[in-house]
């Protein structure tokens, strides 16, 4: 709706209301076909109720499409008319008419367009910022995407490699449970050397026993021995004394056997001697009986020294017998 219409009509309605069907011309004889009132000058304008916004308010139950030119409303007035609810700013036709206010938000909004169009070129600048910072890391991208195609190549191989590896590990697994199972039996073998070394420990313990009371026998036997020895050796010293003994009554009775033959020569020789030489022969032969007696005496003591030699010298041998065989019993054990 037209504003200049509106105000006509409005105008019209109250200077004439009982002309409603005719068209009224103010400053025309001929107003236009399409108006009901047509106010033309060329020198003048078409002036509102002109009032403060305290007056506006005051107007009881306005009209939808009352209008006025608020004194002190915007920032130097402004034409308003009530749309039926609020009082809102009239706009006309030309865009010289817009109200102060709207200028106000049109300069408003130039300025917020031009900090849009600066805040823009810095959103430009950034984004041609972002692009070459996006340049250089696509490039490094690049060089990423390159080094992991190498990398994925290596990883390739060391996988390979890591398979040779795994089944390397499971041989050599396998060889550790084979020696893990060896081990248990020579742990086994071994725990059944350390009770057979233990029963041995033992045996060798008593056999310790039996060697030290042996060894305590074959000390007194070896006490004995050097008595029988040291006998043997005072027989030896008689044995000697006697042979040097029966070497003397050899000698003796080579003597008296010489004085008999030379005694018989002597009774051959003369039978006028006869009887002091058969007295003679009687005093050699008693001498040569008593000297045969001591010398049957020291063979007698002489074999009986010798039969003492021999069964010590048995007894010694026996001692000896028994003492290797301990011996050697000792030495196995020990083994």
């Amino acid at each position: 709706m037209k504003l200049f219409t509106l105000i006509s009509l409005s105008i019209f309605l109250f200077l004439s209301p009982c002309l409603l069907n005719a068209q009224v011309g103010i400053g025309t004889k001929e107003p236009d076909s399409s108006a009901i009132l047509d106010v033309t000058s060329k020198s003048k304008g078409f002036l509102l109720p002109r009032m403060a916004t305290v007056q506006r308010d005051a107007i009881s139950k306005p009209a939808t499409g009352l209008m006025i030119f608020c004194t002190d409303c915007g920032t130097k007035g402004e034409w308003q008319g009530f749309d039926g609810m609020n009082w809102v700013n009239v706009v006309g036709a030309s865009v010289d008419s817009l109200k102060s206010s709207d200028n106000a938000i049109i300069a408003g909004l130039q300025k917020q367009i031009s900090d849009l169009t600066a805040l823009n070129n810095s959103y430009q600048m950034q984004i041609a910022n972002s692009n070459a910072s996006n340049a250089i890391l696509q490039s490094q991208l690049d060089g990423a995407n390159k080094n992991a195609a190498n990398l994925q190549s290596t990883i390739t191989t060391d996988s390979i490699q890591l398979v040779a590896a795994n089944s390397q590990v499971t041989s050599l697994q396998s060889q550790l449970d084979g020696a893990n199972k060896s081990n248990a039996d020579l742990q086994s073998q071994l725990s059944g050397a350390n009770k057979n070394a233990a029963n041995l420990q033992s045996t060798i313990t008593s056999d310790s026993t039996q060697l030290v009371t042996a060894n305590s026998q074959v000390t007194s036997l070896q006490s004995q021995l050097d008595g029988e020895n040291k006998n043997i050796a005072d027989l030896q010293s008689q044995l000697d004394g006697a042979n040097k003994n029966i070497a003397n009554y050899s000698s003796q009775l080579t003597g008296a056997n010489n004085q008999i033959a030379a005694l018989q020569s002597q009774l051959d020789a003369s039978n006028k001697s006869n009887s002091d030489l058969q007295s003679q022969l009687a005093g050699a032969n008693k001498n040569a009986a008593n000297l045969q007696s001591t010398i049957t005496t020291d063979s007698t003591q002489l074999v009986t020294a010798n039969s003492q030699v021999t069964s010590l010298q048995s007894q010694l041998d026996g001692a000896n017998k028994n003492a290797a065989n301990l011996q050697s019993t000792i030495t196995t054990d020990s083994t």
